[in-house]
């Protein structure tokens, strides 16, 4: 009697294959068990979010009048910031942002999976970090609740959070949010401190051309302001005559 030691041999491959494939899938069932209890644990660990108290977050600028109603002085906290409701803001603004910040915004619940996928297309061919994936919901999210430290941990808690906002809020309600709690330098927080601060009127008032220059502060509020306060420490002689410039 002749034992035929192909089938043999192909028996035997194809049993430690499969037990290869068990072991492997078992593997990867137990590395997803472990990374999903270590994302609950995180989620679990992030800020309680209350919608209702988001404008009592946000430090606003005091104003004192007089028995008129005339405003007779400002008291600012640490952040120069005039809250204004979302029909006070021009729809050509919200655009504005919305396009350089979040162009998919409407398109996405907090978190925008193809903006992340596109922005590590662009940074591995760039070899440098030039794009980012935050939504204006998560940008919010930072701002209001975290720190800007970047770890993975954060970026997961900010995840969460966009997308709770984003549910509990609405869409329009997180742009609110956003657009009075933005840094657009020279201390302005907010569209309407921006607007008071740059062109001397209320964000109702802008121009077009004026709302384009304030929303391309946004990217770097620091290098894109419009203008820049140099202290006397720096060198500036208080005694210059600007006639003689």
């Amino acid at each position: 009697m002749k034992i035929n030691n192909k089938k043999s041999n192909k028996g035997g491959i194809k049993t430690k294959t499969k037990s290869i494939l068990i072991v492997f899938l078992i593997m990867i069932i137990i590395l997803f068990g472990i990374i999903g209890a270590s994302i609950i644990g995180i989620i679990q660990d992030a800020p309680e979010v209350n919608p209702s108290e988001i404008n009592e977050l946000m430090g606003q600028t005091s104003v004192i009048y007089d028995q008129d109603g005339n405003p007779i002085e400002n008291i600012a906290t640490s952040e120069y910031r005039e809250i204004v409701e979302y029909d006070k803001i021009p729809e050509y603004l919200k655009d504005a942002f919305i396009s350089i910040e979040d162009a998919r915004f409407y398109k996405h619940n907090g978190v925008d999976p193809r903006g992340i996928f596109r922005a590590i297309y662009d940074n591995i061919r760039a070899g440098d970090t030039i794009s980012g994936a935050s939504t204006i919901a998560q940008q919010l999210s930072r701002n209001m609740y975290l720190s800007s430290e970047k770890k993975l941990d954060r970026k997961i808690k900010e995840a969460y959070i966009a997308l709770k906002l984003t549910e509990t809020m609405g869409r329009d309600n997180v742009l609110e949010a956003y657009m009075n709690r933005v840094f657009l330098g020279q201390n302005a927080y907010g569209v309407q401190a921006a607007s008071k601060l740059y062109f001397s009127k209320d964000v109702s008032d802008l121009t077009l051309g004026q709302a384009a220059t304030l929303a391309g502060i946004v990217k770097s509020p620091t290098n894109l302001a419009l203008y820049r306060s140099i202290p006397v420490s720096e060198g500036v002689d208080p005694d210059l005559d600007l006639g003689e410039i």
